[in-house]
């Protein structure tokens, strides 16, 4: 009840503000609201933009660290560049998010859930980000309960040859490049982009003292050709690879003891070493009134961990720790690929200047292949467990945009998925734009969404659970955005999802449970960006999470309160800066038994950037400018302060 009343509260106080404000323009457009692109001023869910200009002030190198900057999303990271990273929308982890870039889906399905890992993925080379939050199931399919990300890569600038290229020296023994390269004739599009990151890093583990380096890699290719004026053809691809090292959860447990010590020139280190590629290939076909798009892709992932090759002894299992001598070994903790093979087709019909339909169907199949080490005790030695499983998901979707008037667009949305293991599943999205006045817009939404069990929660045979059953969400939000001239803007945002049949890990079992009853997530979510003067704006943010679990316990690792203020300045033609803050209050994290608070933090940022030319620009910027020493993930470090110089150039 005090979310509605603080929303009715801004809401009188922005409709009775001043109406001499500037008109604004309805020229942002989103991609990937709709099954169809659309102003942002005429969708009714929410929906962040960020394009390359916005990335390039930012005092980030990982592209998730950006992300949580945005209002409704925090990030997790356990260390530094290679750590694991995880997104949360609205409290909902990476397991309910859809990612995709240049249109191809890149969650992992040999996850333990179907997730995408931030740990390695920079801001190098990406052109627009649209966020959308609150469930997109109707859209998307499964394990869009939280949202959407969509990246787009940089491309052809303009017409002829252009590109961009950036060279970056740091802390912690890190260099970045990237090189991008576009061409755009008469019927012919090509983008290419290289990008390369190597750190030496520090170390993951809060008690340890060597330092977790990483090094990472990824190409993009897209290219389209206009065979005739009603057909385009085209496709992307992506190719990236890392080798990170990292410290194991196991050895961040301070409730486990560690009195012996370990074998001949062991180390906590271990290293992660992952490839990913994938394909899409698409045709655009207008046929009068009606456009369609066809496509087929694949996604291939591999995960491999190696430890390294020492005499290991453990203190295991739980809980007795009874030393165990168990030998020489060379790979740690196993070996995880996975592939997705998709079919896709999409309509667009434009039935009057009022009303839309589009409509599609979609065929896939996920697979995983495991081996992983188990340590046995009697006799002590490790036990391999290979599992390879698949599953097929077919779909079928309609959506039908209505304009009533020139100020009210109402969105409703029906799919149909059906899973080779749970059958038949509905979902359904509502979604309303009102535009009260010029610069004010009220947007609601109401969805339903679902999430199938990853193929590691049902069938990996050491934790696995194939009884599970899919998680089923209602989402609601109601939202009132405030429009001054061309950029400056307020929000307010209520939102509230429901989760029934949760999955989450059971320490008792050792195995993927089922949580009876429903987890609730809810909050309210401001933000908004002012001119204080011709060179001088603020922007800023805050979001107030509530998320409970069906037990009445607090998620871990989703903070009740986040917030997020920064100040950028022209100081003259040439010199720009940007200084932005980060709280972050009350949270709970736990590896195993109840949730634990952890302390809050504040993080301060500075970037600043000068123009050596109409092409080239020098910047410098540094993480954590105060040195606040805080963990994001309870018993792993983040980043100290740490400073980074660099060139970019655009021809």
């Amino acid at each position: 009840m005090k979310l509605y009343v603080t929303a009715s509260i801004l809401a009188l106080s922005i409709g009775t503000s001043a109406s001499a404000q500037d008109a604004f323009q309805l020229g942002q457009i989103t991609l990937f609201t709709n099954q169809t692109a659309i102003s942002t001023a005429r969708t009714g869910a929410s929906v962040d933009v960020v394009e390359s200009s916005d990335l390039n002030k930012a005092a980030d190198i990982r592209l998730v660290d950006y992300l949580a900057s945005l209002p409704g999303v925090s990030a997790t990271t356990a260390g530094g560049v290679g750590g694991t990273g995880t997104l949360r929308v609205r409290g909902l982890g990476g397991q309910y998010l859809a990612v995709r870039i240049d249109g191809l889906d890149v969650t992992d399905a040999s996850q333990t859930q179907t997730l995408f890992d931030w740990g390695t993925l920079t801001l190098s080379n990406v052109s627009r980000i649209e966020l959308l939050k609150g469930s997109q199931s109707a859209a998307y399919g499964a394990n869009a309960v939280g949202g959407v990300i969509n990246i787009t890569t940089l491309g052809a600038s303009k017409e002829g040859t252009s590109g961009a290229a950036s060279l970056e020296f740091g802390s912690f023994g890190t260099v970045q490049t990237a090189l991008s390269l576009g061409l755009k004739a008469d019927r012919l599009e090509l983008a290419l982009g290289i990008n390369g990151l190597r750190t030496d890093g520090f170390s993951s583990l809060a008690v340890g003292t060597e330092a977790d380096g990483a090094q990472s890699g990824q190409l993009t290719f897209a290219a389209s050709y206009q065979v005739a004026d009603d057909l385009k053809i085209g496709l992307s691809t992506s190719i990236k690879s890392s080798d990170s090292e990292y410290d194991p959860q196991f050895y961040a447990d301070p409730t486990l003891s560690f009195s012996i010590p370990r074998g001949d020139g062991a180390t906590f280190d271990e290293r992660a070493v992952a490839k990913e590629r994938g394909v899409r290939i698409f045709a655009e076909l207008q046929t009068g009134a009606v456009r369609h798009e066809f496509s087929v892709s694949r996604f291939f992932s591999q995960r491999d961990f190696l430890g390294t090759e020492t005499r290991l002894i453990e203190d295991y299992p739980p809980p007795n720790f009874t030393a165990v001598v168990v030998g020489n070994y060379t790979a740690g903790d196993g070996n995880f690929e996975s592939q997705r093979d998709a079919v896709d087709y999409s309509g667009e019909w434009a039935v009057s200047e009022s009303t839309q339909i589009n409509f599609g169907a979609q065929w896939k199949r996920e697979g995983f292949g495991a081996t992983e080490s188990v340590i046995t005790t009697v006799p002590p030695a490790f036990t391999i467990l290979n599992t390879s499983q698949d599953v097929t998901l077919g779909a079928v979707f309609g959506e039908v945009l209505y304009a009533p008037n020139e100020d009210v667009d109402l969105a409703f949305a029906l799919r149909r998925d059906d899973h080779s293991v749970f059958g038949g599943k509905t979902t359904g999205r509502f979604g309303l734009a009102w535009r009260l006045r010029e610069d004010i817009i009220l947007r609601s939404s109401f969805s339903t969404g679902f999430r199938a069990p990853s193929l590691y929660e049902l069938y990996s045979q050491t934790y696995g659970n194939p009884a599970l059953q899919p998680e089923n969400s209602r989402s609601f939000e109601l939202g009132l955005e405030k429009r001054y001239g061309e950029s400056g803007f307020v929000k307010a945002t209520i939102f509230a999802t429901e989760v029934s049949n949760r999955i989450d890990y059971d320490f008792n079992t050792n195995t993927y449970q089922q949580a009876l009853g429903k987890t609730n997530l809810k909050g309210l979510e401001l933000s908004g960006r002012a001119a204080l003067s011709e060179t001088v704006s603020f922007f800023g943010n805050y979001t107030l999470t509530d998320a409970i679990s069906a037990n009445g316990t607090a998620l871990v690792r989703v903070p009740r309160h986040d917030l997020q203020l920064g100040v950028s300045a022209d100081f003259s033609t040439r010199l720009s800066g940007q200084v932005s803050l980060n709280y972050v209050k009350d949270r709970f994290d736990g590896w195993q038994g109840a949730p634990v608070a952890v302390p809050d933090y504040t993080v301060v940022n500075l970037g600043m950037a000068y123009d050596l030319s109409d092409s080239v620009e020098a910047y410098f910027r540094v993480e954590n400018l105060f040195n606040e020493q805080y963990q994001s993930v309870q018993n792993y470090n983040s980043s100290g302060r740490a400073a980074y110089f660099g060139v970019r150039a655009s021809f």
